[in-house]
């Protein structure tokens, strides 16, 4: 056991696009450890899940088309799309029970180019396209908001903490 932990406690884990992260990173450590940085990351990943065609079968008139087999299956691909660090501290020892506290303002280009867009349409015009986006037949994508801390050591191990965020449009 590293006899060492790292906690991500945020104010709230749901935002608007123009609001800042407020929280604190807790480092809970049994005995001084010497690291190179502690930060607060945060990244967007990109899930996608798209149905397979089988390939070529037979319609319910006979006509050859083509139409999902008994072995369509569903690709699933996750991607990081975007990430931004904010330094808390630098190369140092680090002791018992250390609290840091961090604002971070969302990064407006972490967000879709569509939700920006709808952000300045505002209202149930803008809310309802993000619907009619989000049922395309050709597949799902949505994106993962994740705050994480990290404790970077230098021929060690990391302590690090995440947690999933949600920015509502």
């Amino acid at each position: 056991m590293l006899g060492r932990s790292i906690t991500l406690q945020l104010d709230k884990y749901q935002f608007l696009p123009q609001e800042a992260i407020t929280g604190k990173v807790i480092l809970n450590i049994s005995k001084p450890v010497k690291a190179k940085s502690l930060f607060v990351r945060f990244v967007v990943l990109e899930k996608t899940s798209r149905n397979r065609v089988g390939g070529l079968g037979a319609g319910r008139s006979g006509n050859r088309g083509i139409g999902v087999s008994a072995g369509g299956s569903t690709a699933r691909s996750t991607r990081e799309i975007f990430r931004f660090d904010l330094p808390l501290d630098g190369e140092r020892e680090y002791s018992r029970n250390e609290e840091f506290p961090f604002t971070m303002q969302i990064p407006q280009e972490a967000l879709p180019n569509d939700m920006q867009n709808m952000q300045q349409m505002g209202g149930v015009l803008g809310k309802g396209l993000g619907i009619l986006a989000s049922m395309s037949p050709l597949g799902n994508t949505t994106r993962v908001y994740k705050l994480q801390a990290r404790l970077k050591v230098p021929w060690g191990i990391d302590t690090k903490a995440s947690t999933d965020i949600t920015i509502q449009v």
